[in-house]
Order: structure tokens, then C-alpha cells, then sequence
């Protein structure tokens, strides 16, 4: 999809060799290791959550376009379901 948009694309991996990496134009590895089955994603998911607030601040007003383009996107693919949609079946 993203290469239909001509959008860069940027992967958060925790491994160089991981597949995401090598179809994205930019990556951040951040090496995780969990030890047990109760570890915590919350470190690489706030690395995830400053990347989107800074691209979105750097996007400006741009950002509500391309957030519509996707939504359209998301709901002709029936990829999301809203909460009426589900009441409804």
C-alpha cells in the first residue's frame, strides 16, 4: 500500500535482518529480549509513540488529509469494524 501512496516507510525492529527492515527506507532497531512470558512492550511502544507525535508535528495540518486518506482506505478494505457495524451483525 504504501508504495501506491509513494510514501516512505520506516520500520521499528528489534533486528537489522528482520523482514520488516528490508522493505522499509528507514530503520530503528531497538533491541529488545524478553525474559519471560510477563515482560513489558512498553519501551518499544513510547520509542513507537514519540515517532508519531514528531512526524505528526512535523506533517502540521497535513496530517488530517493523509489520517482521512488512510481511514477511507482502512474501511474499503474492511480492515477495521466500527462498534455500530458490530452492534449491528
Amino acid at each position: 500500500m504504501a508504495e501506491e501512496f509513494k510514501l516512505d516507510t520506516a520500520a521499528v525492529t528489534n533486528d537489522l535482518t528482520s523482514p520488516l527492515a528490508a522493505r522499509a527506507k528507514y530503520v530503528l532497531t531497538a533491541p529488545y529480549r524478553h525474559v519471560s512470558f510477563i515482560d513489558s512492550f512498553s519501551a518499544p511502544i513510547s520509542i513507537l509513540n514519540c515517532l508519531i507525535l514528531a512526524v505528526a508535528g512535523n506533517l502540521g495540518q497535513t496530517v488530517a488529509g493523509r489520517l482521512e486518506s488512510l481511514e477511507k482506505h482502512w474501511k474499503d478494505e474492511g480492515i477495521y469494524v466500527s462498534q455500530r457495524q458490530r452492534d449491528t451483525s
